[in-house]
């Protein structure tokens, strides 16, 4: 990772933030949006299932901004096998807020600057693309109290995108069991992936699963800067 972005990272993580529910696949969109003046990062590592000769595994690097209550803006960055990093830029914009009568709608760009490397899960060497989309979400349902087995949390997603998105429909559902376990199934890029979410503390999420032939595992900081 570049060593300007530790200095930046190290100073907004000195205070905890929370997010009402992460846990995101790969580089899919969600309707998870960070509020403003608070900040998500990810790490994240892949093991790509490629043919030989071809990178092993992908170092992938989130973070995320509330700019404003409707804005959101997104900087990956991607390392393919100790390779040169590569930063894409991702804007969202809420046009419909979330409510408990109706769900949000969300529209955005992946690598809005055409980065020479899209980073998706399978990353495409000399891939420029930006790639629009929508996206809307909704607790589908809420419990009662906090999660638990009997009464969950559950959060639907449903989106459409084109480039990156392959000018295809993706979603999927995630679910709270517990305040501290979760989970997700996602459909994206005609594949599927499944997550399991643990959250020991308010500020930290730990996360594994798999994308297609792919298993990744991450962990997510949030904070208020």
């Amino acid at each position: 990772m570049r060593s300007y972005l530790w200095p930046l990272t190290f100073v907004l993580l000195l205070i905890c933030g929370s997010a009402a529910f992460a846990g995101d696949v790969v580089f899919m969109p969600t309707g998870n949006q960070v509020a403003k003046g608070d900040f998500e990062y990810n790490f994240i590592f892949v093991d790509l299932d490629t043919p030989q000769g071809a990178p092993d595994y992908a170092m992938i690097h989130e973070f995320f901004f509330g700019l404003t209550e409707r804005l959101e803006v997104d900087v990956n960055v991607l390392d393919l096998e100790g390779n040169e990093e590569d930063v894409e830029i991702n804007p969202y914009f809420t046009f419909v807020k979330e409510t408990d009568d109706h769900p949000s709608f969300i529209a955005g760009a992946y690598n809005i600057f055409r980065a020479r490397i899209h980073t998706s899960a399978k990353p495409v060497m000399g891939d420029s693309r930006t790639s629009p989309f929508f996206v809307s979400s909704y607790n589908i349902f809420k419990p009662a109290g906090p999660p638990e087995l009997s009464d969950p949390l559950i959060r639907g997603h449903f989106g459409w995108g084109t480039g990156q998105h392959d000018s295809d429909f993706f979603g999927g559902v995630q679910f709270l069991v517990d305040p501290k376990i979760g989970g997700a199934v996602y459909n994206y890029q005609g594949d599927m992936a499944f997550i399991g979410v643990y959250r020991p503390r308010k500020c930290l999420e730990l996360r594994g699963g798999t994308l297609g032939g792919d298993e990744w595992g991450s962990f997510g900081i949030f904070a208020t800067w």
